[in-house]
């Protein structure tokens, strides 16, 4: 019981604060494709599959080209990367 009660008084006091910290505990090497994946769900017009930001990976908007080399192997490491930031419906969306 003690563990509980130690666990949810470490608790972040207000939403921001969660946030941030879901965001400081994702891995440096995976943050900027996480960075793409939140960039890609903001502008979408629909809910959109694992599949579908995977393949959206392949567009550069800084340099504007479309490069092969940033798609996602496997669509799923957006569910690892971006744990707490992303699920996905019944439907397959995310």
């Amino acid at each position: 019981m003690q563990t509980v009660r130690k666990a949810l008084s470490e608790l972040p006091k207000t939403l921001d604060e969660t946030y941030q910290r879901i965001i400081a505990n994702i891995p440096e090497e995976y943050y900027q494709e996480a960075l793409r994946v939140m960039q890609i769900m903001v502008v979408a017009f629909r809910p959109l599959t694992l599949e579908a930001v995977a393949e959206a990976m392949v567009i550069d908007d800084r340099k504007e080209i479309f490069d092969p080399e940033c798609r996602m192997r496997d669509p799923m490491d957006i569910l690892e990367i971006c744990s707490s930031l992303v699920s996905v419906s019944v439907s397959g969306s995310l």
